[in-house]
């Protein structure tokens, strides 16, 4: 049965400073699923490398990066699918720099809460995550190697002012390797590093024969990284 899209968003104004980050997020549902479009003062928005638009399930964010005052506005989302449309607005206004932070209360963009490594299986799923500290609130890349990573491909990337996880749904063989997460204010900038590692098929077929003994058990059990090798 179709039904027609509904939006929300998480906020009906917010506050960005110059040079930063901020994200707008919304909530739209229907069936079948609607297609998201984003508009600023009425006028479509494209996604680039200033305008980063994220989709988590059912939740939809626009990253919006190297704020200006020019970025001020009213930024809508609408859904639409063949049983309707749905939309929704946020006001962001831009503190202009007479109000942004004093040079005293700045802070150098450093990470608090280092990336973990993991072992993980073709076909799993592998979580990263990252939390940070900096004023003006820090831009965040992921790097695989010297590549940059963004979300697409079956890699979903959401960050906020104050944290960052990169999750990817279906390890892929080309998934596996060493991150590098990047944390960059215009006092400096921060690196942490962690590897998804491919896991021993040996490893879990222990796991699974010990699972037999010891109750329930299985990769998920383990709550260390990388996860022990049980003789």
């Amino acid at each position: 049965m179709n039904e027609k899209p509904t939006v929300k968003p998480s906020s009906k104004k917010m506050i960005g400073h110059p040079s930063g980050v901020t994200e707008i997020r919304f909530q739209a549902t229907g069936k079948p699923e609607p297609v998201i479009s984003w508009f600023k003062d009425g006028l479509q928005i494209l996604p680039n490398t200033k305008f980063i638009t994220i989709s988590d399930k059912n939740y939809f964010m626009l990253r919006i990066t190297d704020l200006t005052a020019e970025d001020g506005g009213i930024y809508k989302l609408m859904a639409v699918n063949v049983a309707g449309f749905a939309e929704d607005f946020t006001i962001l206004e831009i503190a202009s720099r007479n109000h942004s932070p004093s040079r005293r209360n700045k802070k150098v963009a450093k990470i608090i809460r280092h990336p973990i490594s993991v072992q993980c299986g073709i076909g799993q799923k592998a979580e990263l995550d990252c939390e940070f500290e900096g004023e003006p609130i820090p831009i965040v890349n992921w790097f695989l190697g010297q590549k940059k990573i963004q979300s697409g491909d079956g890699i979903v990337i959401i960050s906020n002012e104050h944290s960052s996880k990169l999750t990817i749904e279906n390890i892929e063989e080309k998934h596996f390797g060493e991150y590098l997460c990047s944390v960059r204010n215009n006092l400096g900038e921060d690196l942490a590093t962690a590897v998804i590692f491919m896991e021993d098929l040996f490893v879990l077929h222990m796991i699974t024969v010990l699972s037999k003994y010891v109750g329930h058990c299985g990769p998920n059990a383990f709550h260390v990284r990388p996860r022990p090798f049980i003789m």
